[in-house]
């Protein structure tokens, strides 16, 4: 087997279009695969346990989130990295005309965003005893999950002939 052969087989074996990778409602094929359906769910039920758990700490007498120094500095890395590796990957998705490394410079960079949201509540949270910073970044950080989440539902069409 060739390499076109090969990535061919790999595509078509995870073609959306193929029945059985295909999600089904009502008897009817959706133009989506089953795995970003089941990956969408799990990110709103994600989304939801955020929200939900962010707005208890935020209004009842729940246990307010103590600093994580650890996470700072996790966060603070990723802040600090992330930017690079997604300017360095966008230039070599260019260089390459990849649109898959196009989609994961694009990840990189959200990745930078997300850190810095919530770099900014463990920090106040950590410094100024600001319990409420903590689960308002986790709030703030919802639009871009649930964003990605539509997105990855969304996908693109593939071009496999069957």
């Amino acid at each position: 087997m060739n390499l076109m052969s090969l990535l061919w087989a790999i595509a078509f074996g995870i073609c959306p279009q193929r029945p059985s990778h295909s999600l089904f409602l009502g008897g009817q094929q959706m133009p989506i695969e089953a795995r970003m359906a089941g990956m969408f769910g799990g990110v709103l039920i994600g989304a939801a346990y955020i929200a939900a758990r962010s707005l208890y700490t935020l209004i009842a007498a729940a246990p307010k989130p103590e600093p994580s120094y650890v996470g700072i500095g996790l966060l603070l890395a990723a802040a600090l990295v992330m930017p690079r590796v997604g300017r360095r990957k966008r230039q070599l998705a260019i260089a390459t005309k990849s649109s898959a490394l196009q989609a994961d410079a694009a990840q990189s960079s959200l990745c930078a965003y997300l850190s810095w949201i919530a770099l900014a509540g463990l920090l106040l949270n950590a410094v100024a005893h600001t319990a409420w910073a903590d689960p308002t970044a986790a709030l703030g950080l919802l639009p871009f999950v649930i964003k990605e989440a539509k997105e990855a539902l969304e996908g693109r069409a593939c071009s496999c002939n069957l």
